[in-house]
């Protein structure tokens, strides 16, 4: 039992630790967002907001279009959900537009198939 209690308090030092620093990349993401400009290459975007956390890529009318997911914000209960997340799309490795309202309107809306049963 003496030993279990130090072991929790490490534990829960050590999550509390992970959540600042998640505060801390999302804050330096928002920063870094401003600086983003239509028609940033892929290696610049890289450089102004280093690896996304996650992508996506879509094909349609002979172009791929790829999404880069940067976490921008974080609630505390440590579910990750697609509103703390900010995503910037390119399209030959160009920089189109970034944002969920863009996302939402302009790549989500491309990727919806609807699927006919014969």
């Amino acid at each position: 039992m003496k030993l279990l209690v130090p072991l929790i308090l490490a534990a829960v030092l050590l999550l509390a630790g992970c959540g600042i620093a998640m505060d801390k990349r999302a804050t330096a993401n928002r920063v870094n967002l401003l600086e983003l400009k239509i028609g940033d290459t892929k290696e610049t975007l890289r450089k102004k907001m280093g690896v996304p956390h996650r992508n996506e890529q879509y094909a349609s009318d002979g172009k791929t279009t790829e999404i880069w997911f940067y976490r921008t914000s974080r609630t505390p209960d440590d579910a990750e959900t697609d509103d703390e997340f900010t995503p910037v799309a390119m399209v030959s490795e160009k920089v189109i537009g970034w944002g969920r309202a863009f996302y939402d309107s302009t790549i989500k809306i491309q990727s919806d198939v609807t699927v006919k049963q014969r």
